[in-house]
């Protein structure tokens, strides 16, 4: 009974606008929001009229909390899953999940876009901004509930909700050379442009888009050249096979 008021009581400090995003958060990470302004920040894009006009903050210092616990958990996870890899091989595997196109994926499988605020002309799903969520949202989420809670949510509501862990290591796709032999198949020019910059002000970073006839078919980041390349290859081969045109 007590569980149940203390329910009640905590729906009542979200407005009525506010219930919808306090019941998808609840639903999303299976705990009741006990902060509801982290979770507003996490999903507040630097670009955003909220976070311009009325100065709230925006998700950028929870995304880099998110991203340093995310590797954690990553790590923890399959360093215990499959104790015969080595360390090169699970350093690949935890890169495998933690990169930029597969967050943004799960992001959008998860439902994260609709509430993300950000600028009304972007297209987010064709950004990075959801995967920068999804990290602001695990940020969120250590400081309202803990390490221990945070660690289940990531390990149960995002590893093995949506990727499948055991065919990472198998799945070693060159996508920036398969990008390159459909160019050269269909001949149409297959171009990649880099751009580094530093995280947070501390490591080397790079965006990288991935060109084909001068058109943006895909964008990738990591920290390294290499990483964000095959990203930016992945996502075009996955739009291109989507529209039917890959082959």
């Amino acid at each position: 009974m007590n569980a149940f008021v203390k329910f009640i009581g905590q729906i009542k400090l979200f407005s009525r606008k506010g219930k919808k995003f306090y019941f998808f958060i609840r639903q999303l990470t299976g705990s009741a929001p006990r902060n509801e302004e982290l979770y507003k920040v996490a999903f507040t894009h630097k670009s955003s009229m909220v976070s311009i006009e009325h100065r709230r903050k925006n998700n950028e210092r929870l995304e880099f909390l998110g991203d340093a616990i995310l590797g954690s958990v990553v790590a923890e996870y399959v360093f215990s899953q499959f104790p015969d890899l080595d360390e090169g091989s699970l350093s690949k595997m935890r890169s495998q999940i933690v990169c930029r196109a597969q967050l943004n994926a799960i992001a959008l499988k998860m439902g994260l876009a609709r509430h993300i605020l950000t600028r009304s002309n972007q297209r987010i799903e064709h950004t990075h901004i959801p995967g920068d969520v999804l990290e602001a949202l695990i940020g969120a989420f250590y400081l309202d509930h803990g390490y221990e809670r945070c660690r289940k949510f990531i390990r149960s509501r995002i590893i093995e909700a949506y990727i499948n862990v055991g065919e990472l290591n198998s799945n070693d796709t060159n996508y920036k050379s398969k990008l390159l032999e459909w160019g050269q198949h269909h001949g149409v020019k297959v171009e990649f442009e880099c751009v580094e910059t530093m995280k947070n002000q501390k490591k080397l970073y790079f965006y990288v888009k991935a060109l084909v006839d001068g058109e943006v078919a895909g964008t990738g980041e990591g920290f390294s050249k290499k990483n964000a390349q095959q990203n930016a290859a992945k996502m075009a081969i996955e739009r291109m096979n989507a529209g039917g045109t890959a082959d």
